[in-house]
Formats: C-alpha cells, sequence, structure tokens
C-alpha cells in the first residue's frame, strides 16, 4: 500500500505535494527512525553475548542519516532532486 501510494503520480501533483510530504516526512520516515532506534537498542542488549556484528551499527547509523538528511550517494541524490 505505501509503495502505491509512494508510486502513485496523482498522489504527487501540486494540489496534494506539501500534505503528502508532510505524511511521508513525519509519518512514515519518522516511524522507520523510531523502529530503527528500537533495533539499536535491542542488538546494544545482545552485544555483550557476542552474537552481534558490530558493523550493524554502522549500517543502521547510515539508514538514520539517509532518513535524516538525504543521499550520502551522489548519484541518488541528483536521481531524487530531479523527480
Amino acid at each position: 500500500m505505501l509503495t502505491e501510494w509512494i508510486l502513485d503520480d496523482s498522489q504527487w501533483g501540486d494540489e496534494k505535494l506539501a500534505e503528502n510530504e508532510q505524511i511521508l516526512m513525519q509519518g512514515v520516515f519518522a516511524r522507520f527512525k523510531e523502529q530503527n532506534a528500537q533495533l539499536c537498542a535491542y542488538l546494544k542488549e545482545l552485544e555483550p553475548s557476542g552474537v552481534v556484528n558490530a558493523a550493524v551499527f554502522k549500517a543502521l547509523e547510515r539508514f538514520d542519516d539517509e532518513l535524516s538528511r538525504g543521499s550520502a550517494d551522489e548519484q541518488l541524490r541528483e536521481t531524487v532532486a530531479s523527480v
């Protein structure tokens, strides 16, 4: 359902753009960030047991950065900007 909404061009016209951008940023992305933080907290609790690959924390941090600040990948930034 989320993918369909995002890919539906009629949802992203001038009349709906501001509202949908707010839903996306404050709803969807905020939920991803919340779940990411929760997962990180759970993994930190498990870390002393040795079952957590420490590289996962960098990946979770990068995911959070992507949601917060945009992509670090210049080509992806350019593609998103052109859309």
